[in-house]
């Protein structure tokens, strides 16, 4: 009876699921060790010199070619060896379908790959540990593909978030919204949140698409979503005329996000909203502590809210988050907004708006935005 008559043995088990965990460099010196004379290989040439990549992939409009670089070419001396080959050949088609698989369906987890493949997830940890592959001539780690390029785009939108601006973005029956975007509002009149937490303007000639990563995007509902949870019942106040509570708010980085940026300032606050905030408002960014007039406006009527703001920036620090700010959008007729001259009032244009975005945020490491959002009411 041959070993492909029976059922392999423990050893084989073992064995052959090592190997799939193998380098390319360990794998080449197990095969060269058994191909001499009596060995359960027989070299057909020599085997190639170990090399890092062990996957080359292209992509194109046709699909995603990917080449096996790391196995060698090694045929069976033996029953042993035929073993062992079809473990090879095992490994090599596992490494290939996943990196499939992470590409080609956006958002796919690696339990989702495990089942796919009918592999226990360990082993499917131990396959792609270490493993390096080329994409369109980029090295990537494919324990990281998963997540590094797996990402999703979308144009659909995110009720939820396009809740908590809402009120940003009408217009109140004052102006005539035809002719202009702001005809008394802050954001546009065109203004979405796509999945992931894009902000964008609605542009049916050229439809925005977001993109995210998946595991950015969970962390993000979590950690925005505890967030607006440790500020339950407090209110913006900073003397509003309406009692406006704090909501969830994030952005889902992408995989060129390039982490936390390097200042938070108009220009950046403008970019996370996606062209949507009213050219004539200005907008206001400091970093969140205790000094910061934000920190002192929204606790000026109530000091007890401060311990809540405390908490805020603990939880931040906490959860890793970093560069912690405050963000003011708008201000009505008040500094530091300054009159507009008529002749800069655009056609259909009727006032500044009066619902003006505050956020309170903090970034990832990835450079995802976290924290919370609301609006003041000023006429």
């Amino acid at each position: 009876m041959t070993l492909l008559e029976r059922y392999p043995t423990a050893r084989d088990i073992r064995i052959a699921r090592d190997m799939l965990g193998w380098s390319h460099a360990a794998l080449i010196d197990f095969v060269r060790a058994h191909a001499a004379p009596g060995g359960m290989f027989a070299l057909a040439a020599e085997l190639p010199r170990p090399v890092d990549v062990e996957l080359e992939v292209h992509r194109s409009s046709a699909g995603t070619e990917v080449r096996v670089l790391a196995a060698p070419e090694i045929t069976a001396a033996n029953d042993d060896g035929a073993f062992f080959v079809m473990a090879l050949a095992r490994r090599a088609e596992c490494l290939r379908a996943i990196v499939v698989a992470a590409l080609e369906t956006p958002g796919v987890r690696g339990g989702d790959l495990a089942d796919a493949r009918a592999l226990h997830p360990s082993l499917l940890e131990a396959i792609v540990r270490g493993r390096l592959v080329r994409i369109d001539g980029e090295v990537v780690a494919l324990e990281t593909l998963i997540d590094l390029v797996s990402e999703i785009r979308t144009q659909r939108t995110d009720p939820a978030s396009m809740g908590a601006l809402d009120p940003c973005m009408q217009t109140y029956g004052l102006g005539d919204a035809t002719l202009t975007e702001w005809p008394n509002n802050v954001l546009s009149t065109r203004t979405i949140v796509l999945e992931g937490g894009t902000i964008a303007r609605d542009d049916p000639s050229d439809p925005p698409v977001a993109r995210y990563l998946p595991a950015e995007r969970s962390r993000c509902e979590r950690l925005a979503g505890a967030a607006a949870e440790l500020m339950r019942g407090v209110l913006l106040a900073m003397a509003s005329e309406a009692d406006t509570p704090w909501l969830p708010f994030f952005r889902a980085a992408s995989s060129d996000t390039g982490g936390a940026p390097a200042i938070v300032d108009e220009a950046f606050v403008r970019g996370l909203f996606g062209g949507t905030i009213s050219p004539l408002d200005p907008v206001r960014a400091q970093p969140f502590d205790e000094r910061c007039s934000f920190f002192a406006d929204a606790v000026a009527d109530d000091p007890e809210r401060a311990t809540r703001y405390r908490e805020l920036i603990a939880f931040f620090d906490e959860n890793d988050l970093t560069r912690p700010s405050a963000i003011e959008i708008g201000f009505f007729e008040y500094m530091p907004a300054t009159p507009i001259p008529a002749s800069d009032c655009p056609p259909g244009f009727a006032s500044r708006g009066s619902c003006l975005p505050r956020l309170i945020v903090a970034f990832t490491a990835a450079g995802s935005v976290v924290g919370i959002v609301g609006h003041v009411v000023w006429t």
